[in-house]
């Protein structure tokens, strides 16, 4: 999925899912919210999709990714510290390195 298809299929979501490449992220969060970030920046092709989910008010969060690891690309692990005190992660892999149903997860 692309950044026009994603606020398509989930426009009717509450709180409505912020979505951003993984330099365009936001400084901050001010609500609870779920963030997808696209593991590449802008303008590149989107690879794959994670997801974070913040608890603003216990300074928490939760990142999913389909497959199962840490964040890897360094803007999204400055935004997830940025904003919370405490995080934690998948370890389940959900989507194989040769799966071609992105985006399913």
């Amino acid at each position: 999925m692309d950044t026009v298809q994603i606020p398509c299929k989930l426009r009717d979501l509450e709180p409505y899912l912020y979505h951003f490449a993984s330099d365009l992220v936001q400084r901050s969060i001010a609500e609870n919210c779920p963030v997808l970030v696209n593991a590449d920046p802008h303008p590149e092709v989107c690879s794959y999709w994670l997801a974070v989910l913040f608890w603003c008010k216990s300074s928490c969060a939760y990142h999913f990714d389909s497959y199962g690891i840490v964040p890897l690309v360094p803007d999204i692990l400055v935004f997830i510290t940025r904003n919370c005190t405490t995080w934690d992660h998948n370890g389940s892999q959900l989507l194989g390195l040769t799966s071609e149903v992105c985006g399913l997860y």
